[in-house]
């Protein structure tokens, strides 16, 4: 089974996992280069810019989804229009995020 690769080149992703010191969590890092292990074709090495040349496991970091300000805008006049809450509540969280890191 082919697997498709987590990030691409230039992607941003957070440190989730760094048991590493040149790394920290919740730092957010532009993805420099990937390649898949030659032994688990399961598991892709990753270089990130601003930390040291070495390889980082992928799953020590998860994307990083960015959005404009006009989409958020439109998400936010898209909520006005809910009537659930729970979906409301939802929306709200998702907006709330995706103004944090953006």
């Amino acid at each position: 089974m082919d697997r498709s690769e987590p990030f691409r080149v230039g992607d941003r992703v957070r440190c989730i996992n760094s048991q590493s010191a040149s790394i920290k969590n919740g730092s957010i890092y532009t993805v420099r280069s990937i390649r898949q292990s030659r032994d688990d074709k399961d598991v892709w090495f990753i270089r990130v810019e601003g930390a040291p040349s070495e390889e980082y496991y992928h799953y020590r970091f998860a994307l990083v989804y960015s959005c404009s300000s006009s989409v958020i805008k439109h998400l936010r006049n898209y909520r006005d229009t809910i009537l659930s809450r729970s979906l409301y509540d939802e929306l709200t969280k998702l907006i709330t995020e995706l103004e944090r890191q953006s």
